[in-house]
């Protein structure tokens, strides 16, 4: 599975990213989707918490977190359905960030360690290859 990715920044003057788009994703209350960036460099997927009410996520508080800016905000942490390319289903863990100025992204926390994600720079392809041996993550 693969998407077609373009180019953006976090923050003016920051390096640019990969961004994936329509993503989705199955809340409580909906399945939307969302453009993401999707950053090796992040642990977790991100989100300004503001989604997880709109959707009616549940979360638990966590620890303050530090964005991508070096600040540190409140951080709230769920598990919650991604679905890839509208054909795999697997929970992830998704930080909710206590600040609208969260840029969406999608980290490597469950979703690296289920895939190869292969970086196509002339295609601006992202292609994400299921690794066979960790096949009893993903929900069917």
């Amino acid at each position: 599975m693969s998407f077609t990715y373009r180019y953006r920044s976090l923050c003016p003057g920051t390096r640019l990213l990969p961004l994936a788009e329509n993503v989705e994703f199955d809340f409580p209350l909906g399945r939307p989707k969302f453009n993401l960036i999707i950053d090796s460099g992040a642990t977790y997927t991100t989100f300004p918490v503001s989604i997880a009410d709109e959707f009616g996520v549940k979360y638990k508080r966590s620890d303050n977190a530090e964005c991508a800016s070096g600040a540190s905000c409140k951080a709230f942490l769920s598990e919650e359905v991604v679905l890839l390319g509208g054909k795999y289903r697997m929970k992830i863990p998704i930080l909710w960030m206590d600040s609208e100025r969260v840029t969406p992204l999608l980290g490597r926390a469950g979703v690296f360690d289920r895939f190869r994600v292969i970086f196509d720079e002339l295609d601006r392809r992202i292609e994400f290859v299921r690794r066979r041996v960790l096949e009893h993550f993903l929900l069917r």
